[in-house]
């Protein structure tokens, strides 16, 4: 305790501006009020304005060692991670980890995997990617143990998964990581800078990702939105004109922003890819926008909507069928479609009113049929 009492002294009297903070922290201590201690070191280590010199991890050694094991242990690798994020040195912050990591048995898994994940997403900026890959390995076969309730551990897992397949791929990985740290993540949490550089690369992965054409999913949250009103708002646009299918705008989106569109790389390389999702996911809507009784749609009537050749219609259709977007039968001959299934997904306002709309006219059919059957059998209804 004297110790502490000493590290407390020196603080204050180095940096008297922090003297409240520091009275707050050694009063919480000598209360034994734990929890509330945890709580006033997360809000210090917070602000990177406390952070003089290198005294965060003067902290650790001379105040947080020394209460380690009393707290919450999911807690405590949350205030050490804060410090480990101000290390600048990416081998000091690993053998800082180490360390704290010496004492697994007591740390429990869920505050040893937050670690190792910290420790996963270091080696990636070190370029060590097999020591990465095989920490998110391990961390994988461990995640059935972890407690639903400690969201923070499946935020760590999936924030350093994506982080990782955006560095190695394929797109479609990082986007269903990125949407699992979504969900366990408040996005207040995030920084404006994580929050836009997020939106961006998700953005990025749900247009040029081969078998993502579930847009939905990420719609549904709030992440796009943070390119409002910003230099890749462009790119939240585009995501919104492929999940409708609307070929004109997707065609007026890339080509007012043609300079930006094609200094990604991601899309750049794989424009012919991105033009031909355009036009699957125009069938798809269109198929989706017909009620079950009117599925029965002419090739004319697509290649209209899709912009395509007519030619190119039996093809189109034959590889939405192949991606499992559409089930039904193709009449070359008659130059139709009959369209029997659909990919369920998740969907916008404008779908749902779209799908309410279709349930009302169902409602009527089925009312109509039911006044037919009781004109016609009367005597099934005295």
């Amino acid at each position: 305790g004297l110790d502490i009492m000493e590290y407390i002294a020196t603080q204050k009297t180095l940096y008297p501006e922090l003297a409240n903070d520091y009275d707050t922290l050694a009063e919480l201590y000598e209360k034994k009020l734990w929890h509330q201690l945890s709580n006033a070191l997360e809000e210090f280590l917070s602000n990177p304005k406390n952070n003089k010199g290198q005294d965060f991890t003067q902290l650790y050694t001379s105040f947080l060692s020394s209460v380690e094991a009393r707290l919450n242990q999911v807690k405590l690798a949350t205030l050490v991670s804060l410090i480990g994020n101000t290390l600048n040195d990416y081998e000091t912050a690993l053998e800082f980890y180490k360390k704290v990591l010496s004492a697994r048995s007591r740390l429990g898994p869920e505050a040893s995997m937050c670690l190792d994940m910290d420790s996963v997403i270091i080696n990636m900026k070190m370029g060590k990617l097999d020591i990465a890959k095989a920490g998110l390995d391990s961390a994988k076969e461990n995640l059935s143990s972890i407690k639903p309730t400690e969201s923070v551990v499946f935020s760590k897992f999936y924030l350093a998964t994506s982080e990782y397949r955006k560095l190695v791929g394929p797109p479609q990985e990082f986007y269903n990581a990125a949407l699992m740290f979504l969900s366990y993540t408040p996005i207040d949490d995030l920084s404006n800078e994580a929050k836009y550089i997020l939106a961006t690369d998700m953005a990025l992965a749900s247009i040029t990702g081969d078998e993502i054409f579930n847009f939905g999913e990420v719609i549904a949250t709030p992440i796009l939105s943070y390119l409002v009103g910003t230099p890749n708002q462009w790119m939240r646009d585009l995501v919104f004109a492929l999940n409708s299918g609307l070929i004109d705008e997707f065609n007026r989106i890339v080509g007012e922003n043609q300079e930006s569109y094609y200094q990604q790389p991601a899309l750049a390389n794989r424009h012919e890819v991105v033009k031909q999702k355009a036009v699957l996911l125009c069938v798809l809507n269109t198929a989706f926008e017909r009620s079950s009784n009117d599925r029965q749609i002419a090739f004319t009537d697509i290649a209209a909507r899709a912009s395509i050749p007519l030619d190119q219609v039996e093809w189109v259709l034959m590889r939405a069928m192949s991606l499992g977007l559409i089930k039904g039968i193709i009449d070359g001959v008659d130059g139709v479609v009959n369209v029997t299934w659909v990919q369920p997904r998740v969907l916008d306002t404008k779908q749902l009113s779209q799908l309410n709309d279709q349930l009302g006219l169902w409602n009527e059919r089925v009312k109509s049929a039911l006044v037919v059957i009781e004109d016609q059998t009367p005597e099934l209804f005295a």
